[in-house]
Parts: structure tokens; sequence; C-alpha cells
């Protein structure tokens, strides 16, 4: 009996060099190393197809028991298609410093489309957990190969090439400490990847709903990339004992059905880059949808669209929030004081500078399917893009779930229903606070000096955290500092605290060139929602 989710690896041809290029001066001879530890018999193809198989007519080869494998394929298949890793349970053998260990499972590995351009000196390619979580960043949105390793660079806090073999590196170097930590941290993410495969696979074959190889690996690649960041916590807080399968069982959740079921559903429809400046034109939606203890629709959305067109080009942005009154079932302004009480400050050279919605943002629309903004009383500046989901006929719940609300079976999107996968890229380093959220605390002593004021970080460089995971316990706050790389340059989006006057003010700060994820959508999208989610409540 044949079950509607299959991970069985099927023997394939290995072909030891390519023919048939169609055009010789373009053949390319790839050689590269497959690790979690270094895979042994682990079969690595170029997925021209992207459907996260191995098929006969395309250019593959064994890793050897070093990991390594080499195979030729023309340039242009390598910039457009990603190399993928074939691990086979019963075949394939994980080689690890403490010993070697059959694979008990099948699952995956991969490396982008274009990563072979980013080999280190050694002229080997790189294919490992660290690598597929780059890779999904790139299947699920619009981001180029650099924008989708500064975004999980910043989540395991490095400043290390995540396409060096970390086993060669931590055995010396100046970075051999670092690569022995992401070494660690692979270890989980791969186990973590193997857990969830089968999780997601056994739970459709039970259940009847669809699930082929492409979507399970994006679905379940995503899972871990979304737990990326705990995952390199708790690796740095266990690096006496860092045994990859206690980590994960100490704190280990499975998805269930519904959650499974969504997941797949999402990531089978395509999401291409388009245009932004049609979108904005018609107004991109934003929202939180949540219930409350009785049972009520909690709704609140942002509108923002193109206002006035600017005199150098680009337009005002127009920007509204509504909220849900459940009374009326109506949209309903959101008052503009209560909007101006939802401020951040920015860190620029100047100093700290207010932020808030009423204030002017501008965009411009360049090409290359971005959009740039500008916060003009920081000049700070982001470029955005969007990928765009169209929901037509797609059942709603398979959106809806991601806010933790059901609508009915049948329920499915109108015609014009649209999302959008969106990135934030910022363009120059970032540091915000909230004070609208801040937490009273005791002491300034769980502070290093100068962190207890906010007049003594008026510049960038001030900020003390460079090259440092430190954990501080107060009263009723866990605050966790991961932060590495040259000093005053913020490598990852965290946790940034701020003490002033007995109050902690949370923050982040982000560095250039990490990017932001969001989901938004059109209104008819919106609306299917919300009316979908009224129709089920009591």
């Amino acid at each position: 009996m044949r079950v509607a989710c299959c991970l069985r690896l099927l023997p394939l041809l290995v072909l030891p060099f390519f023919l048939g290029c169609g055009n010789d001066s373009d053949a390319t001879l790839v050689r590269g190393v497959v690790a979690d530890g270094y895979l042994e018999n682990a079969q690595v193809c170029v997925d021209r197809n992207q459907n996260r198989r191995c098929d006969p007519d395309e250019p593959a080869a064994m890793s050897d028991a070093q990991g390594a494998f080499q195979l030729i394929a023309p340039a242009h298949w390598l910039d457009e298609s990603p190399l993928i890793a074939e691990i086979a349970a019963g075949t394939s053998i994980n080689h690890e410093p403490e010993g070697d260990v059959v694979a008990d499972r099948d699952y995956l590995l991969s490396t982008p489309p274009g990563a072979w351009r980013r080999a280190p000196a050694d002229g080997r390619i790189f294919i490992s957990p660290l690598t597929a979580m780059v890779h999904e960043r790139m299947v699920s949105y619009p981001m180029t190969l650099t924008e989708a390793v500064a975004y999980v660079r910043a989540q395991i806090a490095t400043d290390a090439d995540l396409f060096v073999d970390y086993l060669a590196g931590e055995k010396g170097g100046e970075q051999a400490e670092e690569y022995a930590r992401l070494h660690r941290i692979a270890r989980v993410a791969a186990l973590s990847l193997q857990d969830q495969m089968e999780i997601f696979a056994t739970t459709a074959a039970a259940n009847g709903f669809p699930c082929d190889k492409a979507n399970l690996y994006a679905a379940t690649t995503r899972q871990v990339q979304q737990k990326l960041v705990y995952y390199t916590q708790m690796t740095e807080t266990a690096r006496n004992n860092p045994d990859p399968r206690a980590i994960l069982d100490a704190n280990s959740t499975t998805p269930g059905v519904d959650e499974i079921k969504a997941k797949l559903a999402m990531m089978a429809i395509p999401a291409p880059a388009a245009d932004p400046q049609p979108i904005y034109a018609a107004g991109l939606y934003w929202a939180d949808l949540d219930m409350d203890q009785d049972g009520n629709l909690v709704a609140e959305y942002t509108r923002d669209g193109l206002g006035a067109p600017k005199p150098d080009g680009g337009y005002q942005l127009d920007r509204s929030s509504y909220r849900f009154d459940m009374a009326s079932t109506t949209w309903t302004a959101v008052p503009a004081a209560e909007l101006q009480n939802e401020y951040h400050l920015h860190l620029t050279p100047e100093g700290w500078v207010r932020c808030d919605p009423t204030i002017e943002q501008t965009l411009e629309f360049p090409g290359n399917n971005r959009v740039l903004w500008t916060d003009v009383p920081t000049g700070l500046r982001y470029s955005e893009a969007l990928g765009v989901k169209k929901a037509s006929g797609e059942a709603i719940n398979t959106f809806l779930y991601g806010y933790g609300l059901t609508a009915a079976e049948t329920a499915i999107f109108p015609a014009a229903a649209e999302f959008y996968q969106a990135i934030s890229v910022p363009l120059q380093d970032i540091y915000t606070i909230y004070p609208e959220r801040a937490i009273p605390i005791d002491g300034g002593s769980l502070f290093p000096p100068g962190m207890t004021s906010l007049r003594e970080i008026a510049a960038l460089e001030d900020f003390p955290f460079a090259n440092e995971f430190r954990e501080v316990m107060g009263e009723e706050v866990l605050m966790v500092y991961f932060v590495r790389g040259a000093p005053g340059a913020v490598q990852m989006n965290t946790g940034l605290m701020v003490l002033i006057d007995g109050l902690l003010y949370p923050g982040e700060s982000r560095a250039q060139g990490v990017p932001e994820t969001y989901l938004d959508f059109n209104r008819a999208a919106l609306d299917a929602m919300t009316s979908a989610a009224i129709a089920t409540l009591p």
C-alpha cells in the first residue's frame, strides 16, 4: 500500500561525469562536502526541477567517507538550481568525531542556487544543516543569497562563513572555537529536521492530505529554521554536554494535525517576487487577529498605501489603522492620539530620535521588484521585497491558522485574495527601544558601566555588547544578549535592553543587511479571514 507522503529514497544511477550539457564550455566541475558530521553514501545532485529528488537526468554523485563528492554540470544550472543531498536510512553513514552512526531515517540537506560561487579557498562547496536553513529563507521569501546568509548568520549569532566546512574549521585556525560552535548547532538542527520530516510525513499519511517531497522539505526546514535562535541559545547553555537529543527533548513540542496540514498547504502555494508599486497603490494590509477570553474576535489592521507624490520622486506613505468592533461588526478608525503613544526611539549618530506612525515616511520604487522606505526624522532606510501568494480557492484555515484562529473547513478565499511574503532589509545598523513597554526593575548592577542612561549611549559606538554572550536574570525578567562581530556592529536581531531611572526599556538591534520577515495581505484576504473567523464564533 502506498502512503500519501513517502520518504523512501529510490536507487539512482550515479553519474561520474555529465554529458549533453548543450554547451560544453559551460560545463563546470563541482567539488564539495556534505555534512552533519561527514556524511558517507549521501546522494548529491543538481535539483534541476526543484522537486527535492535526485532524478535520473540530473547530474549526481555519491559522497565518500569524508563527505566528499564531485560532479559536472552547466554553470547556469548551478546558478539556478540547489544542490541537494539525500541521506538514506540503512545506507548513509554519519561520521562524527565520537563515532560512526548509520542513518536510521531518510532526510534531506541542501545548499541554495548560486552557492557554488561562494566556495571557500579550497574550492569545495559545503552542504550542511546550516546551508539548508539559508536555502529555506530563499524558498519562503524573495531574498537574495546575500540576504538569506545574513539572516541565518544573525539567528546563530556568527560572523563565520556558513559555506566553510565547520568540521575542518574546528580543527584549527583563528575561528576554530566558532566553527566548533556551528558544528554543535548544526547537529541539533539536523536531528530536528529528521524529527520534523518524520512527524509531518507520518501525519500526512495517516490523515490522507497531500504531502509531496518538495513541500515536505520546505515546510520542515522552515519549522526548524523558526527554532534556530532557540537551538543556538540552548546549545550555548549546554556547551559542556551538547547532546542534540537531550537539547531537543528538553523542550520538544509536536505540531498537531491541523498545524501540519496548514503548513504543508502553505508551502504548496508559490510566492514569486512581484512589482510592489501596484500592490501599494491598491493598499497593503497587516493585522493582529486574536480571540479574547469571552470568545470575541479581537482584530486590528493597518493599511499602507501611496499618498501624495514627492517632488523628487516617490510617494509619501499613506497609513491608516482600524479596530474591529464586535457589537456592530464593523471596522472603526484608531484615534490618532492613541497611535502617537505607540512610538519608538531610534538611535542615530546625533542621538535618540522619536519615530511614530504619524511621522512622515516615503516610498520609492527603483525597480528590481523592490521598494525603498525612508523614515524622514531618523533618516533610516529599508529595502523591501514582496513575494505574492495567490490565495484564490485556497482554504482560509491555511492562513488563519497562523493567528490561532479557525474557520469552517469549507471556507475558501475569493478570487482576488492575495498574501505577501515580505522582507524588509535595513540599509544601516539599527538600534531601537520601545518606551511604551518599559518594565520596572531594581538596581542598575545588572548592566555593564555606561548602560544606565540614554545620555551615555548617544552614539552607535557606545554599545558595549560586541563579541559577547550575556544572560542576565532580573526581577521576573530574563534577558539574553547574543551578539557577535566587530565592536559596534551587531550581527543579529537581538533582545536589547536599556535601563533608565529604574525602568527597563525593551528593544532590538539589527545589523545592516539582516532582513526582517512579515506576512501581509490585500483587503480581499483580510475580509475573507475576518468573516470566516466570525462565522465560527458561538
